[in-house]
């Protein structure tokens, strides 16, 4: 599949999270993050999605973080949305958030891979 089919078909994607009105189907989900303490405990926490904005197709990243507001940023490419995927889980950990077992990069490829397999 690719990402011009892919978005063709966003209308398809099962909706998992609404941001502003906007409805974004989740391909790709990081684990919790949490604050690293060496006790258990404690709240909040960071999530981080690259998925599909339905309305107007694009590529997207939502990123999840505990007692704010949830943003979502569009990008014109799976290419574009992976990198940004991969920015979203390094600034979580520039702020002391991890999860066991970390979380994995993402590639374009791995990216449509996911849609592919949710639309199948």
């Amino acid at each position: 599949m690719t990402e011009a089919e892919l978005l063709g078909r966003a209308d398809d994607l099962a909706i998992s999270d609404v941001v502003d009105g906007a409805r974004f189907a989740v391909l790709v989900r990081s684990p919790l993050l949490i604050p690293r303490v060496r006790n258990p405990g404690g709240s909040g926490g960071w999530r981080v999605s690259a998925g599909v904005l339905v309305e107007e197709p694009a590529f997207a990243v939502l990123i999840a973080i505990s007692g704010k507001a949830p943003s979502v940023t569009a990008y014109s490419s799976a290419l574009a949305c992976a990198h940004a995927f991969c920015d979203g889980l390094r600034a979580a950990a520039r702020a002391a958030m991890a999860a066991r077992p970390e979380p994995q990069n993402l590639t374009a490829a791995e990216l449509v891979a996911a849609g592919a397999s949710a639309l199948a």
